[in-house]
């Protein structure tokens, strides 16, 4: 989650994440986002331009924001190192 949201603030986007042991999810607004109010204030076009360059890389995230992903035992060091990487590539297409 850091990785990403380190590459999202290098590119100039804003994104915020929500984390609970291995779940987590990003949110494209500067945040925090702690309940729907919230929630609904993110740019959910942004999330839906960075979810389709994501899974061009072959990285596949759950298809809406509102939804968990989950960082699970068989992710490997070079898995989380490679969805940096693509999300630093995929932030491009969300400044679109």
């Amino acid at each position: 989650m850091e990785g990403v949201a380190a590459a999202a603030k290098d590119a100039g986007v804003a994104l915020c994440y929500n984390r609970v042991g291995s779940m987590f999810t990003w949110f494209f607004t500067a945040g925090p986002v702690t309940d729907w109010e919230s929630a609904s204030k993110s740019d959910t076009g942004a999330f839906g331009r960075f979810f389709r360059a994501m899974l061009d890389t072959g990285v596949y995230l759950p298809p809406s924001q509102y939804e968990a992903a989950f960082l699970g035992a068989a992710h490997t060091e070079q898995d989380v190192q490679q969805t940096i990487v693509a999300a630093k590539q995929a932030f491009a297409a969300v400044k679109g």
